[in-house]
Formats: C-alpha cells, structure tokens, sequence
C-alpha cells in the first residue's frame, strides 16, 4: 500500500485539454479487409499528427483507431478544437479525391481539466469524458464539453449547436454537450429529417428505438449468425434491370453498366445513392441478403445514434403484410407498435414525418398470391412518402417471376460462391473437413448446395469430422438439402451434450409445429402473445375454445349483471341475497354463452371471414337473438319466482305463453344486445396492449370522449326506466311527490338520466382515459405484451372500483355495490378478456400436446441449441431455410411419449 501511494505521489497533476479521436465503422472495416482498413488509419493519423504538432499537441498514444492527445499549455482549450477543426478539414479534403472504399470518418471529443501524468500516458476523468464525447460526435464532427465551450465561445469562427445534456457511458451525472459541425459528415441528410431540436422525450424516444434496433437485429442476429464471416468476399452485382422500366431507362442513359470491385461494400453503394436512396438486394436462398442488410443497418444505427437529423434504421420483415394487405403506412404503425412496443401516437408520427429508414426483409416471404399486391402497395408508398429511405431484400427467382417491377433507385445481386472461394474456407478446417472437401470436388450437387454461404457454413458444421464414407450420397439437390438439415439438427441438439432437457423427438415436434404456424401466418419472428386460435389443429378444437372462452365470458358478465340488477332497478325490493343474484347471473350468463359459442362455429363456417364484419355482426346479432332468446325469457321467469311475484294465472301453459308473447319484442332486443356482446369480443384477435402511462394532454381529450359517452348512455337509461319503471321509480329517483304531465316526469328523468351520465362518463373518461402507453417501452421478456395487459386490466379496474364506490357513497350505502362489478366489468373490458383468451389457449394447445406450458422456457433452450434467435421479446429461426425444414416435417408422427425429461 505504502508502495502504491509513493508512486502516486510521484505523477504531476496538470490541467490540460484532452482530445479524443475515433475512426467510424473501424470495427466493421477491419471484418471486411483488415490489411487496407489499416493502411487507411495510418494515412488518416499520419495528417492528424502532423497537425497536431502545428499546434503543439502532444500525441500520447494510438488507441489502434484513434488518437490521445493532450494540449497543456496556456490556450490548451482553444488550440485543442482549433486543431481538431483543423484535422478534420484537412481529413475532408482529402476525401474529396478519394472513393468511397478509401474514406475513413473520425469523431473527436474535447474535455478541459485535471490530469495525471505518468512517465509517457495520462489518466483521470478529464480523459474518460473526452472518451466519452467522442461517441457523442457525428462522423466528421466534433464535440466538447460545457467546460471548454465557456473556455472558447467567444473566439470561436465556426458554429456550434447545443445538444442538451447527454447520460455518458460510465459517467455518473449527465453532461452538457456542444456540437460542431464542419459540413464533412458522411451522411445524407433529406429536408424532412433536417429537425434537430428535439424534446428530452423525444431524444428518448430516439434513442430507445435505436437501442431496440441494435439489441434485436446486430446483437440478436447479426453478431449470431451462422454464415455473417463468410461474407466479406461476396461479389456484388448491379442490376438496375429488375427494376421498374421508367427507372431503368433512366439509369441505363445516366451511368454505364459495371461490374462493383471486389472489395466493394453494399453500404458503400447505398451511401454514394443521395438523398432519399432506395435500394434493392437479390440474391439466391442463403446468399447472405438478410446478412448484408443488416450490416447496412448496423454502419446506420450507428452513425444514427449520434444525429439527430438522420433517420432512423429500422428492420421491418415483409412476411407479416400478407395477413391484412394494409397500405405500407398503415403496415408500418401495426409493425411499430407489435415489434418494437411503440405507442400508436408515436408510431404515426414517426411514419407520418419520414423520419425512419426502412429496411424491409423477406419480399420473397410474402405469400405468393400477395406478393403482386405488396410490389404495388411499395410503389404507392414509395410515391406518397417521397423523402423516405429504403432497402428491401427478395430472392432473385421470386422477384424475377413477378410482373410488377419495385421503382427503386438501384439493384445489386449478391453473388454465389466460387469454387475457389469454396476450397479456400474448407482449408481452414484442417483434416476434419478433408472429406468433404473430396467430396465437393467430384460432387456436382453438394457443390451447387456450397456455393450458397449459409449452406456451406451448416456443411462445415454439420459435416465436420464424418469419414467420407458416412457421407451418405444423395441424387438431387432436394435430397442433399434434406440430409444436410437433418444431420444439422442432430449436430446442434447433441452439441448440448447432458444439458438437454427435452427429447430429440419433442424439440423437433414443437419446433416443427411453430415452424409450420410461422408459415402459414406468414410471419417470421414469433412471439408468444401472438399465438391465435388459428393455431388449434381442427374445427372441434376451435369450437372446444370458443365454447369455453364463452362459458366464462358469460358467467362472468351475468354475475355483473346480477349484481347491478337491486340497484338499477330497486323499485322491485328483492328480498335475496347477493349470492342468489350471483350465483344465478353466472348459470344465466354460461347459458347464453353456450347459444353464442353454438351461433359463432355455424355462422363461421358459412360466412367464413365475413363473420368479423359489420354485415357479419347484424347477421349473428339476428340469428344469436333467437338462438339467446328461450334463456333470456327463463331468466325473467325464474327471477320472478326467485322474488315470489304473484302473476295471475302464470303457471297455466296458455296463460304463459301469452305472458310471454306480450314481451317478445323486449326479450328478443335485450337477446339481439346480448349476441352482439359475445360477436364483439369472439372477433377480434388476442391483441396485447402496452403498460399504461398517464398522460394529461390525453386524459383531457379522454374527458370529452367519456362525456359524450356518458350522455349517450344517460339517454338510453333514461329511456329504460321510462319505459319499463316510470310510475314506482320517478318518485324515488326525483323526490317529487306532486303529480307531474307524462311528457315533464320523461324530460325530468332524461335531463337526470344524462346529467349523472355525463359527469360518471367525464370522470370515468379522465381518470381512465388518460392512461395510456405514450412512449416505446425500454423492457423486453417473453409474453410482456400479455403481461402489461394483465397489469392494465388490473389497474383500470382497480381505479373504476375505487372512482365509482366514492361518487356511489354520497347516493347511499345500497349504491356502493355498484362499484365491485363495476371494476370488474371495467377490468375485463380493458385487458382482462384478451388475458382469459391467451391463457385459455394455451390451455388447450397445452392439453393437445402442440406446445408446452412453459414456452419461454422451451424458446429458451431452442435457442441455446442455435435452432433459433432471441429477437427482443421475440424469438426466429436462424435462418428461413431452416424454418422451411422444421416447417415440411410430419409434426403430427410424435407419440405422446415425447414429451420433456
């Protein structure tokens, strides 16, 4: 210890500036081609440091793609940014004679304060906040501190803008940051993102999508895909000849045709497009399309992050369009609040005000018969949203067969495998690859199968270290495919040695059954709150489902019903319990719910999808209405015998039947009423929502909606006891006991009827209304959608409960009842029946053996056996060809004995 403080004592602390420089993309480059990346950073800090030394800098050391620098004389601050301005001017220059494979962007960050010198380095917070800054800076440009800015505003020739405060890696309290911009970045900035003051929310917003971005696409993919280092030698093609005919006209007389040399990169041709560059890549299954679009969004998020005027890359998959067919706008704001858990407010505003970059994954994906519609459904928003960027990947065979052309800016064609390119990565694997480089070179079919890079990556994995003899030789390419996958498989669940824990056969079960579901939803990435009663395997499952999801809807809403019933309509003075009227309200409501889940299975096999329509309501509110009406009308008997009215002559057939006939028309409405409740929550889809967040620009709008709500729903109770309650309730309600005309006693109980309405509606609309998902949120786990719905129906009840029992209090005890089923039917409405359909769902795959119970477990397990990727909440199979693999085996040959250890 003693040792240790002597040395310390022994450094000179000295104020100085330290200046912090970093080169853009460096570790991308190096992946790409080391040997030039390097020649490259070696001219660029051979100019640095000459300009350094013009200015007196004193270069500490080389951080392999930056510089340390430290300036401790008496103008240090001023001398440190004018010798950066100066290095990158000078670094600007240069690039103006270079192309774009020679440039190299830097960013440079400046702090002013105290250092420690020790012998030939610097240490201290002053250096890890340049450190920092520096990753604040856009490509080109350059950031200081609040500290040094104070210390150079007034001598300062260049502009520089205030970026607020930044939370800086490692750095506890956030950081007033200054921005100078020099006009060299590397980016194109279109006029629609030129906006770069933001609100803090805003920025968050910003930053939290690029986080999201990153963190599901680079980190969950990229950084894990099976063939990402194969990559760097495929060639690029142009292809401006499968585009639209207008656009290939006008290419074809403004550039030459050439051939891209081989160490060109697809961002490189991306960037050199101009404002608003569009892009497409084709390529053959496994050529690494997906691949290389990511690698673009990694080099844009990136540089991104840091400016703000620049759009946001987000990765969208085509494959989901085909479900609705919705314009692209309307696809994008559905994807943005699905994938990425954005508020639909702010998902518009994104769309709306082009300030994402899209890059749109899988147009092969989308469902043949769609595939026509999706080119279209692009040029269209290609045409109304001018100023937007975008990449779109596709299959080269699949575009080619379309009749429709994309009228994008520029094409490139991903080039197979040479045979030469083959040898030389089967080299590298040494004897244990020996036979299957001997066998590829008489093997006319394995070696069409290697050219693709994903292929060649699972043969040097799956073939790894079989004699060539077990290499089992197949004809067709189809054969070959199919034994490779298969070997692949075994390979990687037997790569787990004894940490397996579920069976072979099971894995491949369940994954072969969400491979076939993916398929036909055409989706790509899985969730598990996306899980749809169109997973059920066959018409006696659904209706097993719908029946009872309809037991319980019902039971549950008949029990609020009964429950509500003393207080609506006191004038009865019933004399039963409450847990009469519940007990009732729930056999009452499971009945309906049986002639409901009956009328669904029947007019959805005749109607088909036509059932989730308006047409399709009315026609089940009509057929539901007598298929409802016989419990309605036992309902009503039974109650009057519950409460022992005396009804002359009623137990007399004819004297019933005649009873009942003068009150079908109200019996058949409230039946009708009562199907178009069930028809409401049978067609709509499990649609998890986002966790709640008070807003009070929302809330304020809410209060308007809830009132107008509130009247409308005053007037019909209004109406309801007119009708059916006017002369024993008017007295009570009113508190009048002088006679009244008809005409006054109804406008009397109207105006009351709408006026606690209208304030119950406005309250109800505020308090509730006003909660609401407004921004991304920043978590992801399995099942979150479903859980925060949980949590909102939770909540939202809770609140209901609480609002009405203290406004029911002031109008009696017998009111406050009303505050219990209240918050319960609230409750449901808000979340809790899309949480009943999950889980009864679930249930029922469970039960049939197609998924297990504890999903996110067994997803967990997939993908630590590489079968798949974890995509935020979500999870994909690491690649389609894999999926199309699970998705062609028979799911159905699993005994029930293959179920987890």
């Amino acid at each position: 210890m003693n040792n240790i403080t002597s040395d310390l004592d022994g450094c000179e602390r000295v104020l100085a500036a330290i200046v912090f420089s970093d080169a853009v993309d460096f570790s991308a480059r190096m992946r790409s081609n080391e040997p030039r990346t390097l020649a490259l950073i070696q001219r660029d800090q051979t100019i640095m440091k000459a300009i350094c030394e013009r200015y007196q800098g004193e270069v500490i050391k080389s951080t392999g793609d930056g510089l340390l620098i430290k300036f401790s004389n008496l103008n240090s601050s001023l001398q440190a940014v004018n010798c950066a301005i100066e290095i990158q001017k000078e670094l600007a220059k240069n690039a103006e004679n270079l192309d774009s494979e020679a440039i190299l962007y830097h960013r440079i960050g400046i702090h002013f304060g105290e250092v420690f010198a020790i012998s030939n380095d610097v240490m201290g917070h002053t250096v890890n906040v340049a450190a920092r800054l520096e990753s604040q800076a856009e490509p080109g440009g350059i950031c200081l501190s609040k500290t040094v800015y104070d210390l150079t505003k007034k001598t300062l020739s260049v502009q520089v803008r205030y970026l607020g405060h930044r939370e800086l890696k490692n750095i506890s309290n956030s950081f007033p940051v200054y921005h100078i911009s020099l006009g060299t970045e590397s980016n194109n900035v279109s006029g629609a993102l030129s906006r770069t003051r933001l609100s803090k929310q805003d920025y968050r917003n910003r930053q939290v999508l690029l986080d999201k971005v990153y963190n599901y696409w680079i980190t969950g993919v990229l950084e894990h895909s099976l063939h990402a280092r194969l990559l760097w030698e495929i060639g690029i093609t142009p292809r401006p000849d499968m585009l639209d005919g207008s656009w290939n006209s006008v290419l074809k007389t403004a550039q030459t045709w050439q051939r891209y040399s081989a160490r060109t990169r697809a961002i490189d041709i991306f960037n050199n497009l101009g404002a608003g560059r569009t892009l497409l890549i084709l390529g053959q299954p496994g050529s690494g399309k997906t691949i290389t679009l990511l690698e673009i969004a990694r080099s844009l998020i990136d540089r991104a992050k840091y400016n703000v005027s620049l759009a946001i890359p987000v990765v969208f998959n085509l494959s989901s369009w085909s479900a609705k067919k919705q314009p692209i706008d309307r696809w994008l704001i559905g994807e943005l609040k699905g994938k990425y858990q954005l508020s639909k407010e702010i998902a518009e505003k994104c769309v709306k005000e082009q300030n994402l970059l899209l890059l749109l994954d899988g147009l092969d994906e989308v469902s043949v018969e769609s595939r026509e519609a999706c080119v279209e459904a692009i040029n269209d928003f290609c045409h109304q949203f001018g100023q937007t960027e975008m990449i779109v990947c596709c299959r080269l065979r699949d575009y080619q067969a379309l009749h429709h052309r994309l009228q994008l800016q520029d094409a490139i064609y991903l080039q197979p495998l040479r045979l030469e390119q083959i040898r030389a990565y089967l080299s590298f694997g040494g004897e244990k690859l020996a036979a299957l480089s001997l066998l590829i070179e008489t093997d006319k079919t394995l070696q069409k199968l290697a050219r693709s890079p994903l292929m060649l990556s699972i043969m040097m994995f799956a073939y790894r270290g079989i004699p060539v003899e077990n290499l089992i030789k197949k004809e067709t390419l189809e054969e070959r495919r199919q034994h490779l996958f298969d070997t692949y498989v075994c390979k990687l669940f037997d790569h787990r040695g004894g940490q397996q824990k579920y069976s072979l056969k099971t894995t491949k079960y369940w994954l072969s059954y969400l491979a076939k579901q993916l398929k036909k939803q055409g989706e790509t990435i899985f969730s598990i709150e996306q899980i749809q009663s169109s997973w059920l395997p066959n018409s006696w499952g659904k209706f097993k489902y719908h029946l009872e999801f309809c037991l319980l809807f019902g039971a549950i809403f008949g029990a609020v019903l009964f429950l509500l019933f003393p207080v609506v309509f006191p004038h009865t003075n019933l004399t039963c319990p409450s847990w009469v009227f519940l007990v009732y309200g729930m056999v009452g409501g499971s009945s309906v719910g049986i002639y409901a889940a009956i009328a669904w299975t029947l007019l959805n096999r005749l109607l088909g999808k036509r059932i989730r329509s308006s047409v399709g309501g009315l026609i089940f509110s009509l057929v539901g209405g007598f298929a409802i009406l016989p419990t309605v009308a036992s309902v009503y008997m039974t109650s009057c015998l519950i409460d022992n009215f005396a009804i002359e002559g009623l137990f007399s057939f004819q004297s019933t039947i005649a009873y009942l006939g003068s009150f079908f028309p109200l019996f058949y409405l409230i039946s009708a009423l009562n199907a178009i409740s069930f028809w409401a929550v049978l067609r709509t889809s499990i649609s998890p929502s986002m966790k709640l967040k008070w807003s009070p620009t929302l809330a304020k709008k809410k209060l308007i909606y809830g009132m107008i709500w509130g009247l409308k729903s005053g007037l019909i109770l209004g109406l309801i006891y007119w009708i059916t309650l006017v002369e024993e309730i008017l007295p009570t309600v009113l508190l009048v006991t002088y006679p009244l005309s008809p005409l006054a006693r109804l406008t009397i109980l109207i105006l009351a009827s709408e006026l606690i309405g209208g304030l119950i509606g406005g309250m109800l609309g505020f308090f509730i209304g006003g909660l609401t998902g407004m921004t991304i949120s920043t978590t992801t786990m399995p099942n979150q959608g479903i859980w925060h719905t949980l949590y909102n129906a939770i909540c939202l009840g809770g609140m209901t409960t609480l609002i009405w029992g203290a406004i029911a209090a002031s109008f009696g005890s017998h009111f406050s009842i009303v505050a219990i089923p209240l918050g319960v039917a609230v409750g449901m409405m808000s979340g809790g029946i899309t949480a009943l359909k999950h889980l009864l769902l679930r249930l029922n795959l469970r039960s049939l053996g197609l998924i297990p119970w504890n999903y996110a477990r067994f997803l967990n397990y997939a993908t630590s056996c590489i079968f798949l990727q974890k995509v935020g909440g979500g999870y994909i199979f690491v690649h389609r060809l894999l999926l199309e693999h699970f998705a062609a085996m028979d799911w159905r040959s699993r005994s029930s004995g293959g179920r987890s250890k």
